[in-house]
């Protein structure tokens, strides 16, 4: 749906479309919105999802384009519901990454060719799933607690991400920490600013 200037679907997107580019697989990208620069390079096509036709076009878009696989990043429940997924099918492979721990209709995500999850809540409500962690290149830590007075929350600011961000609230206040908060702004961040406030 939208491609922030920076977040972990991002940089995940990012390094999975250089390892297709790597296998001769041009990736391309369908938003509503796009501001990440790494992926600019990438043909990207804007189409309104929420949109009545919206599949249509998408279809449309498979075929002219000669699209043989389309994965979706899925956030939310309601997206999935608004296709015809046997249709779909029928003319390219679909799949899925999820990126919440929320509670989907999983015979949709089954019915797909493949899905990705990038936590291990859910996984097993799927028989087509795969366990492929966010995470960073590191492994081990590259700082040490020396009684720090200062914690930065580096984040993309959306309605899933408030329990998160209010527990690191509460992690700043119970240790006497100074907290900020880095994140793109934008009129959904701009609510959940003001709804820590």
């Amino acid at each position: 749906r939208s491609l922030e200037s920076a977040g972990g679907i991002e940089t995940r997107l990012n390094k999975f479309a250089s390892a297709l580019l790597d296998r001769g697989i041009l990736p391309c990208f369908l938003v509503m919105y796009h501001e990440y620069a790494p992926l600019k390079a990438y043909p990207t096509f804007r189409l309104s999802m929420d949109a009545p036709d919206f599949q249509t076009d998408l279809e449309k878009l498979i075929v002219t384009a000669g699209i043989s696989a389309v994965e979706f990043q899925i956030r939310w429940e309601s997206f999935l519901e608004k296709f015809d997924w046997p249709r779909l099918r029928k003319i390219c492979r679909t799949g899925c990454t999820v990126h919440e721990a929320h509670d989907f209709p999983w015979s949709i995500i089954t019915s797909m060719d493949y899905s990705v999850f990038v936590r291990e809540k859910n996984l097993d409500k799927v028989s087509n799933g795969h366990l492929v962690l966010n995470g960073a290149d590191r492994i081990e830590p590259d700082w040490t607690y020396e009684e720090q007075k200062k914690a930065v929350f580096i984040s993309r600011l959306t309605e899933e991400k408030l329990p998160t961000l209010l527990s690191f609230c509460d992690f700043c206040r119970k240790n006497s920490l100074h907290g900020e908060i880095a994140a793109p702004l934008h009129a959904e961040a701009l609510r959940i600013k003001d709804m820590v406030h």
